[in-house]
């Protein structure tokens, strides 16, 4: 199989790139693009300071100071991307979200591919407050007969993780 890796950081995009080459990955496209629910150009915020392990990046300017620090990036959505790369849509088995607020968005420029595949599973780490986005997600996945198969909420920092499941018996 193959795995498509969809990274709109430069900086990690460049990581991305020398992990695959250091371990001699041949299956992995990888993507330098932000998706989103359409062809845009984004600005991806990038905080001075570091929460954790990780920056908080996002292209929610309502999330943080928009005095922050950004990058200009290259958004279109997952159909597109899949298509451009000659990934067959009805073929994705699996798909992991974690885009620190555009999960709505991104879900709204994956129609085709949340339509045409057959047996399909998404991880999807959930920004923001859930009682607002939780709800939009699941109205949106249920038009394509998804299932909510877990979740879990994480108080301390307003997210959550959900794993969606469709199967050819749903059908």
């Amino acid at each position: 199989g193959k795995v498509v890796a969809i990274e709109a950081d430069p900086e990690n995009f460049e990581m991305l790139n020398s992990n695959i080459k250091l371990n001699q990955l041949t299956n992995v496209i990888p993507l330098n693009y932000a998706v989103f629910s359409k062809e845009t150009k984004i600005k991806l915020y990038l905080p001075e300071v570091e929460s954790g392990f990780t920056k908080y990046k996002t292209i929610m300017p309502n999330w943080i100071n928009t005095q922050e620090k950004f990058v200009e990036v290259n958004a279109n959505t997952l159909d597109y991307l899949l298509q451009l790369n000659k990934i067959r849509q009805e073929e994705v088995n699996w798909i992991k979200i974690d885009v620190e607020g555009a999960e709505f968005e991104v879900l709204k420029g994956a129609t085709n591919v949340l339509s045409k595949s057959k047996d399909v599973a998404i991880l999807m780490e959930l920004h923001g407050p859930p009682h607002i986005y939780r709800p939009k997600v699941e109205e949106l996945v249920n038009l394509y007969n998804f299932k909510i198969e877990f979740e879990k909420s994480y108080e301390e920092n307003g997210s959550m993780h959900i794993i969606m499941q469709k199967s050819a018996s749903t059908m």
